[in-house]
């Protein structure tokens, strides 16, 4: 017969089993309620990220947008005509309209008009894609009115804005992306029509109308009120009947301002000669790069053997690598050309040529006949014009878009985005 003894060892020993049990089990409820607890964590995390995935994905997609735009306006600036009225298609086929009081996207959020008469708008047309695209991305542009007009001559501003939403996922995120843009010009414009580093000798019939608005730094040397007509780092000669004229005029009387009357050379304080502010290197003033960097410029230009091929349709930077003779028109008022010329020039006959030429390197220049030339010549050696008949109007370039000699680029702080359903 078992001892008391016995009964409580036995006794015990059940217990301790119960409470291991009780503690095993306590255990693997515990175990699978942290099991639970971090499968679910797991996939809210993993939505939280496939959340921010499709976010990013669609902000992604509008961010590619808009440098789709600036490359699509860079490549159709000859398209964007100067001046446009709302309502008429230019001769891209594109028509602003205005925001009017109008909500909805590009003018509004959906609930306010935000930009008003003040502002055009324009959808760009489908060749903005993004091929195997999840969304549809619908690219528009806006900008300032100007008199009831799209001047994108004097207001080349623009703010594209790029609305992204999904095909057909439900889930799939949304955007709206917004960045201002301007049109910078590559050329730098001289302030005069006729510059040169070296001297510059006019003689025979030579008329020179000038920047009748030149900036103040030129006052002196300049008398207040005058145009800027000729600038050089060195001396400025007159003979014959050569004379520069004050712009608009018929240069005759009063209208004449710098000539040569018998032997003495009267001074209408209109040329800046031996001007310590002309340029070390007139290239670099010109195109933005050193000229031993010049070949930076020439890779982006028309490289011509000659200007036998240049016409009144020829625009944008062209760089020759020989001579340079011009008999007949070439560029226009609204596309003018920007020519290097590494040889030398003539232009004889009676052509009308709007743009810049900028002499490199020595070499003559030979103006004869009754030429014009609407902008500006620019040598970085001397100039002598022999005694030949021409005519310098100065025509301000900057402000002319025209093809290869800039584009459109982001405005530093232009940039705006949303995560949200954009309004259609």
């Amino acid at each position: 017969m078992q001892s008391a003894f016995a009964r409580s060892i036995t006794t015990l020993k059940r217990q301790r089993g119960m409470a291991t049990l009780a503690i095993a089990l306590v255990l693997l409820l515990a175990l699978t309620l942290l099991t639970f607890n971090v499968a679910k964590v797991g996939g809210l995390e993993q939505r939280i990220s496939a959340n921010d995935m499709r976010t990013l994905s669609a902000h992604e997609t509008a961010q590619t947008a808009i440098e789709q735009a600036i490359a699509y306006l860079n490549a159709n600036l000859p398209r964007i005509d100067p001046v446009v009225s709302p309502g008429v298609a230019n001769s891209g086929s594109w028509t602003w309209a205005f925001c009017s009081t109008e909500t909805t996207l590009p003018c509004g959020d959906g609930q306010t008009n935000h930009y008003g008469n003040a502002w055009l708008k324009l959808t760009l047309p489908n060749q903005i894609s993004l091929p195997d695209s999840p969304y549809t991305t619908t690219v528009y542009l806006l900008t300032e009115s100007e008199g009831g007009q799209v001047d994108v001559r004097d207001q080349p501003r623009m703010i594209i804005l790029a609305s992204v939403t999904p095909n057909s996922d439900p889930l799939a995120g949304s955007a709206v992306v917004q960045q201002l843009v301007k049109y910078f010009s590559s050329v730098n414009m001289p302030s005069s029509p006729l510059a040169a580093r070296g001297q510059v000798t006019l003689t025979g019939n030579f008329r020179v109308y000038g920047n009748p608005n030149p900036p103040s730094s030129f006052y002196p040397p300049l008398q207040t009120g005058r145009p800027l007509s000729v600038w050089s780092g060195n001396a400025v000669t007159l003979g014959g009947n050569a004379a520069t004229c004050v712009p608009g005029s018929n240069c005759s009387g009063q209208n004449k301002l710098s000539y040569k009357q018998g032997n003495n050379t009267i001074n209408g304080g209109d040329i800046a000669h031996n001007h310590n502010g002309f340029p070390a290197d007139p290239f670099q003033y010109v195109f933005g790069v050193p000229t031993s960097q010049a070949d930076t410029v020439k890779n982006k230009s028309t490289v011509l053997a000659d200007c036998s091929s240049l016409t009144d349709a020829s625009s944008g930077q062209i760089w020759v690598t020989g001579d340079c003779h011009i008999t007949s028109p070439v560029g226009s008022a609204t596309a003018p050309a920007i020519i290097v010329v590494e040889g030398n020039v003539r232009m004889y006959g009676n052509p009308h040529v709007y743009g810049l030429i900028y002499k490199k390197g020595s070499g003559t220049i030979e103006l004869t006949g009754n030429s014009v030339l609407w902008g500006g010549l620019v040598s970085d050696h001397a100039v002598d014009l022999g005694a030949g008949n021409y005519t310098f109007r100065y025509l301000d370039l900057s402000k002319i878009l025209t093809n290869n000699t800039g584009g459109f680029a982001k405005v530093p702080g232009g940039w705006l985005d949303t995560y949200q359903k954009p309004v259609s």
